[in-house]
């Protein structure tokens, strides 16, 4: 893991780092453990550490374990709070000579934890869970593959970094000291496992198709792999497909009952890309035009053979009725042609000789101006305009940001004639900005890395395809005959009832499995807990196409998942602007200080109510005795 802890030129070595991931479906809850070791003479003030998650990840816990040689542990356990508050308690704790904790999220997809008074010779272990789902795609077969991503390392992220980022290099360990990666993956049912991308330094990976629970006679119940590495200085992520054969995939919904609060339900409602696909309807006479945005920074030194080949990919696969344009990006941009041009034989052989002439030679990651000049040509009524960037993300936060904010407005602006995908290359991609960029911009996006070759024909045909599809119509929801309001249509300015995620269902993607979470209080949604779900979808011109009752399934087990998830995707409408309380047309002026107030409020309740780290809300940890030997 891209681990840093010190405080000045002291450091805290990791012993070991374990990550374990529980699978069911495409939904993951992963456990990561970090053990360090202060064999210094001195204490340190605090420890902080600097780690990746995906985007979008729910974390579920944080605790961390002090052990000494006195032989007792000090367990500090996690509480959410307001960030800015967690902060002070944090200080506050640590002036008093106690041994705090606190976990934040610094950016979308990096988040930093500390603990305090860390004294010589003393021993911790930190544990993290948090809960994702998982990238799924169908091949032409039909077989279905499910993407473990496992993010290893922070890359290097163009522009001025924020302070905390200034010390996340990987420090070397003493002799006598080692790093030990294991990735434990359990998942139901007998499926094959392929480990993608293993970067050459894997010791082990071993797969066992059968385990056994109770006696002899019993139904295999997992199937496990294991991956050790013992390289500490790995980098660039784990990728592992779980791939199981084709079956009929259709919508299906899960209601959650909350084990504690016994008037609240949680509701998942899966779609299925078949399902998604069907709000397309393809309109004759509109001209169709595809862009690639080609990364030609320095970072992608390394990458450029993956960049010119998904490049010659991408260009002969141009459905022929389409115009199209090459940009490239550094710190400054260029075209290959002043418009677009229409598909010929003629433009396409001098498309790919400009290609094959790339190389890393354009300086900084300077994203936004060119996709600036890319929006001022933006599509109009008659025409549609996909966006396809190819990049390894490699951009700090303030810059991820507003080029998500920018993606986001240009197809809003443009009521989805303008979509964006994008195509992460590399073994360490910004997850946050390559799936940011899709998601804001109602597209798709898939990664290739350095590793898995055989893998880049089927991401980069799906990137392709789901450019050149037909652009989305809308889906309207009914729970038990009840019609959900959306944003747009709310006749005040209230939460919504029940609060869904997305809020406004035109934000779905079409590209890929889709989920709507919806949270409901029984003492004001005022009816009985869903029993059954109707999904109404239409085309762009307003045509109904499909009218499906959806099976509700009760969820058992999951304790609060569902709950939590729900909220998490309500506070990532929040993040990015497209919540209630952004859409609602009777809310605050948009961008206003009201807005951004409330925005705040309601991620803050949301974090605190179901526990959650946002951009909002942090994990402070409070220590309590708990006798046993030392780690």
């Amino acid at each position: 893991m891209a681990v840093s802890i010190g405080n000045g030129q002291q450091r805290l070595y990791p012993l070991s780092v374990t990550f374990k991931a529980t699978i069911l479906d495409d939904i993951a809850k992963f456990t990561v453990t970090h053990n360090f070791y202060n064999d210094s003479r001195a204490s340190l003030a605090t420890a902080d550490f600097t780690f990746p998650l995906l985007p979008e990840c729910s974390i579920l816990d944080f605790s961390c374990t002090f052990g000494g040689s006195a032989g007792n542990n000090r367990v500090l356990r996690a509480i959410v709070l307001e960030k800015q508050t967690a902060r002070n308690r944090f200080c506050d704790a640590q002036k008093e000579g106690k041994k705090p904790g606190l976990l934040e999220q610094s950016s979308g997809d990096v988040f930093k934890s500390a603990v305090g008074n860390v004294l010589a010779g003393a021993r911790i272990r930190t544990e993290i869970a948090f809960a994702s789902f998982l990238r799924r795609r169908v091949r032409p077969d039909g077989t279905v593959v499910t993407t473990v991503t496992i993010p290893i390392s922070i890359a290097p992220r163009y522009g001025r970094p924020p302070p905390e980022w200034e010390r996340t290099g990987l420090p070397l360990p003493p002799l006598g000291l080692s790093a030990e990666l294991q990735i434990h993956t359990e998942y139901s049912s007998s499926m094959s496992v392929n480990l993608v991308s293993d970067h050459q330094k894997c010791t082990t990976f071993e797969q066992r198709a059968r385990i056994y629970r109770g006696d002899d006679t019993a139904a295999p119940a997992m199937t496990v792999v294991n991956i050790r590495n013992k390289d500490p200085l790995q980098r660039g992520d784990v990728v592992l497909d779980i791939i199981k054969g084709p079956e009929p995939e259709v919508p299906m919904a899960w209601l959650e009952a909350h084990t504690a609060k016994s008037n609240h339900y949680a509701a998942m409602i899966t779609l299925p890309k078949p399902v998604a696909q069907s709000m397309h309807a393809a309109r004759a006479g509109v001209k169709r035009e595809i862009i690639f945005l080609a990364d030609r920074s320095g970072s992608m030194k390394g990458k450029i053979e993956g960049l010119r080949t998904a490049m010659t990919v991408f260009l002969k696969g141009i459905p022929l009725d389409r115009y199209f344009n090459v940009w490239s990006f550094g710190s400054q941009h260029q075209a290959l042609w002043p418009r677009s041009v229409q598909y010929s034989k003629v433009n396409l052989a001098h498309a790919l000789r400009y290609v094959g002439g790339f190389e890393a030679n354009m300086g900084g990651t300077e994203i936004q101006p060119v996709l600036n000049d890319i929006i001022q040509t933006s599509a109009t009524d008659g025409e549609t305009k996909d966006v396809v960037v190819l990049t390894d993300g490699e951009v700090n936060d303030e810059i991820m940001g507003a080029t998500l904010r920018l993606v986001a407005k240009a197809k809003h602006d443009t009521g989805g004639r303008m979509r964006f995908f994008a195509l992460g290359i590399g073994d360490e991609v910004s997850h946050a900005l390559v799936n940011g960029i899709a998601q804001a911009g109602g597209g798709y996006s898939n990664v290739i890395g350095t590793a898995d070759y055989n893998m880049w024909p089927d991401r980069m045909a799906a990137v392709l395809e789901a450019a050149s599809e037909e652009h989305l119509g809308s889906v309207q929801v009914q729970v038990d005959a009840h019609d959900i309001v959306q944003p747009h249509e709310a006749s005040s300015f209230r939460r919504p009832i029940p609060l869904q995620s997305p809020a406004d269902l035109a934000l779905l993607p079409a590209f890929s499995r889709n989920r709507i979470f919806m949270l409901f209080d029984l003492r004001v949604w005022r009816h009985e807990p869903p029993s059954s779900i109707t999904i109404t979808t239409r085309n762009s011109l307003g045509l109904v196409v499909r009218h499906e009752a959806v099976t509700v399934h009760r969820a058992s087990g999951t304790n609060t998942l569902i709950h939590r998830l729900a909220a998490r995707a309500a506070i990532g409408d929040l993040e990015r602007g497209e919540s209630w309380v952004q859409l609602n047309p009777r809310g605050p002026e948009h961008g206003s200080e009201q807005e951004t107030a409330l925005t705040r409020k309601e991620g803050v309740r949301l974090g605190r109510e179901w526990n959650l780290v946002s951009k909002w809300t942090s994990f402070y940890l409070e220590e309590s005795r708990h006798p046993g030997t030392s780690d």
